[in-house]
């Protein structure tokens, strides 16, 4: 597969991820008890064309879907993200991000078993994401080298057809368990203050 640059690179992935997208953003919308869908048709949405990266269409404080792209190297994955985000201004970008993060570590098989199939976290461990700090940034994912032919970036078949598998596959089956029981824990936290006040 051939991309330009980032932008195409996106578009490309948007596209063959088909009626994916609608699937993950309907499914995103009442995870996190949304009244309407992101951007449908998209996974990933570029907000800032000078960035070498982006997120899911809509994310932002909560667990994200991730790409970025620089010097001939892709990453890909599911990002914990304690850095600010405009608009999210009510709690620090740690207390959004930290009921994520003890949803995936609350279930350590499926670590176990994303790293069985080549995923990990880039530049951090186990107990960084436990401690994770303002500013930080953390991918659960994996990379994929490119080449630079005149002018055109290319990635193997077998690699660029192993992302887009993963990307509905593996990342997707995480996300939707991750954000569940954040889910499952918000109501019934819900539940108890209902109670209290009874």
């Amino acid at each position: 597969m051939n991309f330009i640059n980032f932008t195409d690179l996106v578009d490309n992935i948007n596209t063959s991820l088909g009626t994916f997208c609608n699937i993950f953003q309907y499914k995103r919308k009442d995870l996190l008890l949304k009244s309407k869908a992101s951007t449908p048709n998209k996974l990933f949405e570029i907000n800032d064309y000078n960035r070498d990266w982006a997120i899911n269409s809509g994310g932002g404080i909560e667990l994200q879907y991730h790409i970025s792209f620089n010097t001939n190297l892709i990453k890909y994955g599911l990002g914990f993200n304690a850095q600010y985000v405009p608009f999210a201004n009510s709690k620090k970008p740690v207390e959004y991000i930290q009921p994520y993060i003890n949803s995936f570590i609350s279930n350590p098989t499926l670590l176990k078993n994303l790293n069985a199939k080549g995923f990990t976290l880039f530049d951090a461990d186990l107990q960084a994401l436990k401690k994770i700090k303002q500013g930080d940034f953390i991918l659960l994912g994996k990379k994929l080298s490119t080449t630079n032919q005149g002018g055109k970036y290319n990635i193997s078949d077998d690699n660029y057809n192993q992302m887009i598998e993963d990307l509905k596959g593996d990342l997707y089956d995480t996300y939707v368990e991750v954000v569940s029981n954040v889910n499952k824990k918000f109501i019934h936290m819900q539940k108890i203050e209902e109670l209290s006040k009874v």
